[in-house]
Formats: C-alpha cells, structure tokens, sequence
C-alpha cells in the first residue's frame, strides 16, 4: 500500500512537472510577438523623452518612405567599402518625433553597447551627401544623392537580397566628397537618439611641427591636432583655404597605419604657405591655420 502511494505522487508530481513545462514553452512561444510591441527607438529632445517607435512603426509605409539605398565609404585603414541598406530617413524619423522650437544643433546616437556619436545637425540633415560608385579608382564622375537613413536592415555589398537585421539599427549617410572616411560613423544597434539645442563647440586648430619660418630645403613638417583621430586635417599648398574636398594628411589613424600619414617636404627657394583645418563629427570646422616656410 505505501509503495501504491509513493507511486501515486510520483506519477502525479511528473504530471504537473510536464504540465508547468508545456505552460512555459506556450509563454515563450508569444515572447517575439509581445518584444515585437516594444519600442526599439527612443528619440530625446534636451533629455526629455518626445517620441519612442517600435520596429512595426519604423516600418510602416504609411507613415516612413522605406529608402533603399547603396552607400559608399572609407574606413580609416583606410579601406573602400560598400553598403547597401534600407530604412527610413532620420530626417523623416526625427520630424515625426517633433524637431524643438529652439533650432537642434547637435544629434548622439547612442548604441545598446553604450558607444555612441554625436554629428551636428548640419553634418547629418543638411549636408548634401552622395553615393559614388567609382570610388574604389577615386573617380567622381556618377554621383548619387543619397538620404541619411535608420537602415533596419542591412549588408555589405551592393546586392540587396543580402540584406539582414543583424545590425538594426544601423545609421547609413553618404560621403560629402569621395575621400570621406564615414564608415567609423556609421553607428549599430542604435536605441535612442539625442537632440540638443545647445550650440556645439568647435575643433581646436591644427598645429606644425618644425615652428613656421626660414627652414633648410627638404625640411619636413608634420601636421598634428589634439584629437588626431578624431578628426580629420585637409590641407593646401596653393594658398587656398583648404575644406573636406582638399588633400588629407591623416589618411589612417594612429592605431592602423601612421606610417601612411607622411610629413609635407619643403623644397626649392621662397616661401612655402600651408594652410591646415580640422573637419571632423559634432563640432564645427576648425579655424584655418597658416604656415609659412621660407627657403632662402
């Protein structure tokens, strides 16, 4: 009789075991369906909260143009690269969210890894940014004007049909000039956005190395700044002021290939006029620098 009712709770116990399984796989089973309500994207506005999207409404038609889009850009080895990616515009995401009253200066995009990029507004939403489809020969001829987009799906390449999620969301814009490296730009798994109507500040200028004056031919002068791998130094030799168009001096950051970042030599008689800016994320441009070397 005892062995009949250690049996009984065995065979009872078993029974509320795979019956509390079965609840709990049902339960998991509706776990996509139920994340699938949850917001994926909140936008701030001087950290307050004005909108927050789930991927059903960054996805709707209705409300988002669904961009398509293929995207050159430069890594800072540096290497060419392409990408191809759908989603909506920011543009058309931060409109919806309600721009303030006060002008937006500055943009954060901030990953679930907690890494994050601030732009300014004019970087990211009024800049005119292209696709070049020449750039592995740095030829500019064909040009495509492209959105800044909230790619939710996305891939290397050019061939749509290889696009995936695996990097939702994912901040695609185009190149403002072919040598552009905008690829470190291009943030992952973003899950909010930050806008700031507070004034960004500036990059400091760009400095040289031997001090400007009267120098021996064949001197060599390095160009540096403070926050090197920030930014980038474009710089000019004819007298012009130099822009995001014009020669860059560090081609590779610090930590790649330095050796790549060669000194400008100074050589035959006169005075030689360098002239040096720092364009890079979140700031405005640096002043102009100027630096005359003389070859007696």
């Amino acid at each position: 009789m005892e062995l009949i009712k250690k049996r009984g709770i065995s065979k009872l116990a078993v029974f509320f075991f795979v019956a509390a399984l079965i609840v709990g796989i049902t339960q998991l089973a509706s776990v996509p369906s139920a994340f699938a309500d949850d917001p994926i994207l909140t936008v701030y506005v001087d950290g307050e909260t004005a909108a927050s999207y789930t991927l059903a409404q960054l996805q709707d038609t209705q409300v988002f143009t669904q961009y398509t889009q293929i995207y050159s850009t430069i890594n800072n080895w540096p290497t060419d690269k392409f990408y191809v990616a759908q989603g909506p515009s920011l543009a058309d995401v931060l409109d919806d969210a309600g721009m303030p009253e006060d002008p937006p200066q500055t943009l954060t995009v901030t990953a679930t890894d907690s890494t994050s990029k601030t732009f300014t507004v004019d970087e990211l939403l009024n800049d005119t940014r292209y696709y070049y489809p020449n750039l592995t020969t740095g030829d500019t001829s064909g040009l495509i004007e492209v959105p800044t987009i909230l790619a939710l799906l996305s891939a290397s390449g050019t061939n749509p049909a290889n696009m995936t999620s695996a990097d939702r969301i994912r901040l695609m814009m185009g190149q403002r000039y072919i040598t552009e490296q905008s690829n470190p730009w291009q943030v992952k798994n973003i899950y909010r956005i930050d806008i700031s109507t507070t004034a960004p500040g500036q990059w400091d200028q760009v400095t040289a190395s031997p001090e400007p004056g009267q120098v021996t031919p064949g001197t060599e002068v390095t160009l540096s700044h403070s926050d090197i791998d920030e930014v980038k130094i474009y710089y000019t030799l004819d007298g012009s002021d130099p822009d995001i168009t014009s020669t860059m001096y560090n081609i590779s950051a610090t930590y790649f290939q330095p050796e790549l970042n060669e000194p400008i030599e100074i050589t035959g008689t006169g005075t030689h006029t360098i002239k040096a800016i720092a364009i890079g994320p979140g700031q405005t441009a640096s002043n102009v620098a100027t630096f005359q070397y003389i070859i007696p």
